[in-house]
Order: structure tokens, then C-alpha cells, then sequence
């Protein structure tokens, strides 16, 4: 089973976020279902649309030795996927909802950290390959910040909710054993002296 870097997307937040609020939240990947009491505290990631791809020129961005004498298998980017996905808060209470949204949005921001403070931009995770389905980097953001969505029967049925919209950014990659790229890099020379600015490889 292989998975698509639009799921993977989806997972490594969801991971990310149960990993940050603990085990009084429950994360998970799809709203919870209609017929079941709503947990005291929950959060759903979900994808809220279709991602579009942006294409690149190929790069080989890695290689390593291939199943055979002068191949190498590369590792090639060749597309930057944006998902667009959607974070929503539910609780039980008003105040509840109130900590939840604050607990999310601390999650959020702090995908890039230093050691001693936090530098902006949003968040940045490092995908797992084993937990996501991906390897590589994907990088978050939810600009509008987490609002509430009150409906009118909130109150009698026990469920305050909050959302926010945003989207994920990733590589797409393809790996593929071609015979070994060679590599020429040719110098400009001037007067005899090779110029050390003008090297292309």
C-alpha cells in the first residue's frame, strides 16, 4: 500500500496535533460520526478541497547505487502540491472550546523553533515515512486563525465548535534507476586564467 502525498499531508498534522495536545484530545481524520456522543474534547483534520500540483523542472535532488553497474536510483522532484485543509475544535462547553482553540493555535506555531524562540512563518513538520506514508517536509498555514461556529442549538445538543481554514505545501517526488548521470563542467578562461566565477556543472 503506498499513499498519496495528499493524505500524508493530512496524517502528519493529525499526528502532530495529538502529539501536542495530549491524550484529554482526541485527533482524528474525519468528523465524528452524528450517531455518537461528541467526546469531551476533539479535533478533526480534515481535507477540505482538491490540491494543486505545480509543475517543476525535474531535479535529481538524491541517488544512490541502482540494482546494477552504472545505474543509480534518483530520487527526482518534480511537482509542489498545496492541499487545502480545515482543523475543526469541538467541546462540550463554551470555556472548553475557548482552552481547546488556544491549545491548537499554540500547536500551530510551533513547527518552527529555535533553541530559545520561535521564528515566523507558521508550521513545518518533517514528514515519517512509516507513520505518513511520506518522507521529506510539508509546511503549514491557517492565516485566519481559529473562529468559532456557533449554531443555534449548540446549547441542547452539548457541542461548541470552532474552525480554521488553511493548507498544507509539499514536494512530490518520483524515484526512478536510470543509467549514471554524467556530470561536465566547463570552465571560462580568459587571457589564459581560468575564472573561478564561472564555473557551470
Amino acid at each position: 500500500m503506498t499513499t498519496s502525498i495528499e493524505d500524508a499531508t493530512q496524517n502528519a498534522l493529525a499526528r502532530h496535533l495529538a502529539t501536542q495536545l495530549g491524550g484529554t484530545v482526541k485527533v482524528s481524520k474525519q468528523w465524528p460520526a452524528p450517531e455518537r456522543s461528541l467526546p469531551t474534547l476533539a479535533v478533526t483534520v480534515i481535507q477540505a478541497g482538491d490540491s494543486t500540483h505545480t509543475l517543476l523542472q525535474p531535479e535529481d535532488i538524491s541517488h544512490q547505487a541502482g540494482s546494477s553497474g552504472g545505474k543509480y536510483l534518483y530520487r527526482w522532484l518534480v511537482l509542489e502540491v498545496t492541499q487545502p485543509l480545515q482543523i475543526d475544535c469541538w467541546a462540550t462547553t463554551p470555556p472548553a472550546r475557548s482552552d481547546l482553540r488556544k491549545r491548537v493555535t499554540d500547536a500551530l506555531n510551533k513547527g518552527r523553533m529555535s533553541d530559545t524562540y520561535p521564528i515566523p512563518g507558521g508550521l513545518v513538520l518533517a514528514f515519517s515515512s512509516s507513520l505518513d506514508g511520506w518522507t521529506g517536509y510539508v509546511d503549514y498555514a491557517f492565516p485566519d486563525g481559529i473562529s468559532n461556529l456557533d449554531v443555534p442549538d449548540a446549547a441542547q445538543q452539548s457541542e461548541y465548535r470552532a474552525i480554521a481554514h488553511g493548507w498544507a505545501h509539499a514536494s512530490l517526488y518520483i524515484d526512478a534507476e536510470t543509467p549514471r548521470l554524467a556530470r561536465i563542467i566547463l570552465r571560462q578562461t580568459l587571457d589564459g586564467a581560468t575564472r573561478p566565477d564561472a564555473v557551470v556543472s
